[in-house]
């Protein structure tokens, strides 16, 4: 009998164990790095089976044995190929800071190093961003962003041969809104920004000495300024605006603009 040829293979939620099925039934049979005895996990007869148990983190060693119900067990690849199961890696951190992106992830001890991707909105395909070793900082800034774009990014952990799945998660990000000045009259205080052009909507702030900051108005995508006229003379007021657009909302400018009422 011919010895099967197994490959394995990575995925998201499983590994994937495929070979030349050149016999009715073939036992799927695997083993931990480290054991010596081989584990019989089913016996299939279409030459794929998918391994749904495995551990994260984990080096297993995978084999087929032909099993025929006339001429019994046949020849098999007695070491087996050797694969490390990891799960997809898990972002830690993923938020527009400012004028950049920050992007985190946790780190899993078996890999020996990962890969970040990003994918824009327009984008037709993943572009590779940088290639990290076990032991740097996990952590990216991306500057090289433009607002209204979304981002996907995806890091791939490495082990040898054995790479992790790519699971993507995205962030859309929205310029800071720049403040023009806040300025006092007789009807309150008008606060004045620039306008971006393409986005939803615009939030403002306000704060004082003893309060923090709170949401007093929204305003259409074709405003610049607001005037608060919901304040008491002698009290100083800050401000600050962020854009809007889908169910995100853009950072702000903490220092904001201030101006005392009349």
């Amino acid at each position: 009998m011919k010895v099967p040829e197994v490959k394995a293979e990575v995925k998201e939620n499983y590994v994937s164990i495929s070979w030349d099925d050149s016999f009715v039934y073939d036992d799927v049979l695997r083993r931990k790095e480290g054991e010596t005895t081989w584990t019989k996990l089913a016996r299939v007869s279409n030459g794929l089976y998918h391994d749904n148990t495995a551990e994260d983190s984990q080096v297993y060693y995978y084999t087929v044995r032909p099993n025929d119900e006339r001429f019994g067990y046949g020849r098999y690849d007695e070491t087996g190929v050797k694969v490390c199961y990891m799960e997809p890696v898990k972002f830690s951190k993923l938020e527009v800071s400012g004028s950049k992106i920050i992007v985190e992830w946790l780190q899993k001890d078996v890999a020996d190093s990962y890969k970040l991707y990003r994918k824009a909105s327009g984008d037709s395909k993943w572009s590779l961003i940088k290639t990290y070793n076990k032991d740097d900082e996990l952590r990216y800034e991306d500057t090289n962003i433009y607002s209204g774009a979304k981002y996907n990014y995806g890091v791939v952990a490495i082990r040898g041969t054995s790479k992790s799945v790519r699971v993507a998660q995205s962030v859309l990000y929205l310029a800071p809104v720049k403040l023009v000045s806040a300025k006092a009259g007789t009807k309150g205080i008008t606060v004045k920004f620039e306008n971006l052009g393409k986005t939803d909507a615009y939030v403002v702030y306000r704060k004082t000495k003893s309060t923090a900051w709170k949401k007093i108005a929204i305003l259409n995508s074709a405003a610049s300024s607001y005037t608060d006229t919901s304040v008491k003379s002698g009290t100083k007021y800050t401000y600050t605006v962020a854009q809007t657009r889908s169910s995100y909302v853009g950072p702000y400018d903490t220092k904001g603009v201030s101006a005392t009422a009349k």
